[in-house]
């Protein structure tokens, strides 16, 4: 395992990718933190500069994985070697349909909700099998992204930090996040959603990450699984040394 920790912070800019940042530094239920420079989360990478490349290799970055589906990969393929793993493609139809018809921000959550649901329900094997990825040391420093490094991305980072015993205010707020880091960039689309139709509620959703549809997500499996490592160890297939073994490499003691 190559730990090329650049600096202990939370978020890493880059000219060519959003939302990219450090894993690390959560403390969870053993007393001890998640690891920094171990795991890294992001949006999409095909964009990268010649400068981020620099920046890139410094982090030490062994394995990447690539949440998106085949036409998101196909049309905007990673700048480097990275491991498919499809959660979902770009959002189906009748989907953001759906999104686009909400009137206000808590009908457009529900949607979400339903959405991050189905995809821990009907994906759980391919999340499974992304925290497998992750308990090798020889994958470590790792990175996993989607395209806004949101939906797909957060999903895949709340079940992680789950795994590794932090509580689930920080997992909320880890995914929280996001909305700041890509407010800006994402500001074309909010016009282009405005002109579409779509509610100022139902945007701030779509291009935000207020915790509800997450936190919803999360409690209907613990309701259905007895809590997040039950579901892990259940229809996501991750065997329970495995998850010894995520403890063991991706967390440390304070220092």
């Amino acid at each position: 395992m190559l730990l090329v920790v650049v600096e202990r912070q939370r978020t890493i800019p880059f000219e060519g990718a959003s939302n990219f940042r450090d894993l690390g530094g959560y403390p969870n239920a053993r007393g001890r933190r998640t690891r920094w420079g171990a795991v890294y989360r992001s949006g999409a990478l095909h964009k990268l500069t010649a400068a981020d490349s620099v920046v890139f290799q410094r982090l030490g970055v062994q394995a990447v994985f690539d949440l998106r589906g085949n036409t998101e990969r196909a049309q905007q393929p990673d700048p480097m070697p990275s491991v498919h793993l499809p959660v979902q493609d770009e959002l189906p139809e009748h989907e953001m349909a759906q999104l686009l018809r909400a009137q206000s921000a808590s009908e457009a959550e529900e949607i979400m909700f339903g959405i991050y649901l189905d995809l821990l329900e009907e994906r759980a094997p391919v999340f499974g099998r992304l925290l497998t990825e992750l308990a090798d040391r020889a994958k470590l420093p790792a990175l996993f992204h989607c395209a806004a490094g949101k939906d797909r991305a957060g999903l895949a980072s709340a079940l992680l930090l789950s795994a590794l015993e932090v509580d689930r205010e920080s997992v909320l707020a880890d995914y929280e996040l996001t909305g700041e880091l890509i407010r800006e960039e994402f500001a074309p689309v909010r016009t282009a959603l405005t002109t579409a139709g779509a509610s100022a509620g139902a945007i701030d959703v779509m291009l935000g990450s207020p915790r509800a549809p997450l936190a919803g997500a999360l409690e209907e499996i613990d309701r259905r699984y007895g809590g997040a490592k039950e579901y892990l160890h259940g229809p996501a297939g991750l065997e329970p040394s495995t998850s010894s073994r995520l403890q063991e490499v991706l967390t440390e003691p304070f220092e």
